[in-house]
């Protein structure tokens, strides 16, 4: 379920891809991309996702996509266990679509994405836009989402609650010098709703247990900047860094280095390296004496970090290009005693054909 938060962003995100490309690409030129993702950690819980995306470009500019999303999820974690359910499996279909229109020398950008679970379904409206200026060393963006999310309980059709979603972000990228490109962003979200887990109970120390409590509001920011450097014909390093705050007390700092070469005219390599802190909620307590106006037992609100990375090698013939990834990520949780830490495997790999 919280992969639906992400939804809006993501859109955000696909806006100024397909708004680039347009950009570039001739009429009637296009691309389709076929993606296999698979998460596997100690907590017992498995992702295996399947992605399927394509876009082209028509005559004036105008460019239309299309995507869809599989997540397979299989998971006996922690969670489960204290909610004693057992292990459960589930999937989340997502499809959704975008096109790119030029209007007085910007692109517009509109989409929508569809996403359902069999407890929850989510319907999210986005709009972008995008301006390059001084000869186009300067990239101005912007963009806006809206989510409408229904959140069910299985096997209790008398549950349904909602949760509202409003997201912007604003981001400017710039060419440094000849070698160099840059850029800042900031992003908005708030949330209006239930943004609790209708599984997750909370026991007390005074044996009360209560379904998990989490505020109906939260107000997220984050402001995140990048450099990236070429540095030599074949070789570039870029580096992120995300600063985010939001009205529940959660701080977070995420720094990524990435660090790309061409091997040959048809290999390439990459190498990720990337690390996460944050604070835990004002609210969550590893324990609570009894029962509090708020409470939660979900590990994602408690003091964390986290370190990973993954090594990724492509494959260009001619209009065909492969790539495989394999990645590793630690989490250690400072004050969830039931899992203080987690190790997580990844793999995976995907085509895209270009015409």
């Amino acid at each position: 379920m919280r992969l639906q938060l992400g939804i809006i962003l993501a859109c955000l995100t696909l806006a100024g891809t397909a708004a680039s490309d347009a950009q570039e690409r001739e009429d009637g030129a296009g691309d389709a991309t076929a993606r296999l993702l698979v998460y596997d950690d100690n907590d017992a819980t498995t992702v295996v996702t399947s992605i399927a995306d394509v876009d082209a470009t028509l005559p004036g500019a105008i460019s239309i996509g299309a995507h869809t999303v599989l997540d397979a999820v299989s998971s006996a974690s922690v969670d489960v266990v204290s909610a004693a359910t057992g292990r459960w499996q589930e999937n989340r279909v997502e499809v959704g679509a975008r096109a790119v229109v030029p209007v007085a020398g910007s692109n517009l950008t509109v989409g929508t994405v569809r996403s359902q679970e069999n407890d929850w379904l989510s319907h999210t409206a986005s709009l972008a836009g995008s301006r390059e200026l001084f000869q186009k060393n300067t990239v101005l963006s912007a963009g806006y989402g809206f989510t409408r999310n229904k959140i069910g309980r299985a096997m209790d059709p008398s549950f349904e609650r909602s949760l509202l979603s409003h997201s912007a972000e604003v981001s400017v990228g710039q060419l440094l010098d000849r070698k160099s490109r840059g850029g800042i962003a900031y992003s908005f979200q708030a949330l209006s709703g239930f943004q609790s887990s209708p599984y997750r109970y909370v026991a007390a120390s005074d044996g009360t247990t209560v379904p998990e409590r989490h505020p109906d509001k939260r107000r997220r920011h984050a402001l995140s900047a990048f450099v990236l450097r070429s540095l030599t014909p074949r070789a570039s390093a870029r580096i992120d860094y995300r600063l985010y705050r939001d009205d529940w007390g959660i701080a977070s700092h995420t720094g990524t280095v990435r660090f790309s070469v061409e091997l040959s005219k048809r290999v390439s390599a990459a190498l990720d390296g990337r690390l996460y802190n944050q604070s835990q909620a004002d609210f969550y307590r590893a324990s609570y004496p009894t029962s509090f106006r708020f409470m939660s037992s979900d590990r994602e609100l408690a003091s964390m970090w986290n370190v990973g990375g993954n090594a990724q090698l492509g494959l260009q013939l001619g209009p065909l290009k492969l790539d495989a990834r394999v990645g590793a990520i630690r989490y250690r949780f400072r004050n969830f005693p039931r899992l203080p830490r987690r190790v997580a495997l990844l793999a995976g790999g995907g085509a895209k054909v270009e015409w």
